[in-house]
């Protein structure tokens, strides 16, 4: 009997945990275009250098640590269009963020012309409008885009 009753609270317990969290976004094959459409574009902005382009791709927070590189360094776009020059874009894995009902975190790769790899991984919003913006740029492979101390038990 106290074993039945144990299991009966652990289940009880469980379920009201998770009504507490917010459900995260499942990464359907129609997310994985939705992000597919915003790497391109995404891209597309950085290989012609098209600084608007970025900048509605980002989200004010992460914007604002590029801000004074993008809008005041005269010469970027150009450093742009030569850097990513003949590369080419492939979409990594897509993950959900268990924290986050809007959140997913992707991996943008970069294969270049001289055979080298830049994997950056992002951590991405789905604004109200249904557009899909960079939150924040990963430091590495843990890295959450959480805020420092959250998500650590």
């Amino acid at each position: 009997m106290k074993k039945l009753f144990l299991s009966f609270f652990t289940v009880v317990g469980l379920l009201f945990h998770s009504t507490l969290l917010p459900a995260q976004i499942i990464v359907s094959n129609s997310v994985v275009t939705e992000i597919t459409k915003t790497f391109n574009s995404l891209f597309n902005g950085l290989r012609r250098g098209d600084v608007q382009t970025i900048q509605f791709y980002f989200l004010p927070e992460e914007y604002a640590r590029v801000k004074v590189l993008v809008e005041q360094n005269s010469d970027y776009p150009r450093f742009l269009k030569n850097f990513y020059r003949g590369a080419t874009l492939r979409i990594g894995q897509i993950d959900s963020v268990l924290s986050a009902p809007n959140e997913v975190i992707g991996e943008f790769i970069v294969d270049f012309p001289g055979g080298e790899t830049l994997v950056t991984r992002m951590r991405l919003s789905r604004d109200d409008s249904g557009t899909w913006k960079v939150k924040k740029i990963l430091a590495d492979h843990n890295d959450q885009g959480e805020p420092s101390g959250a998500g650590h038990r």
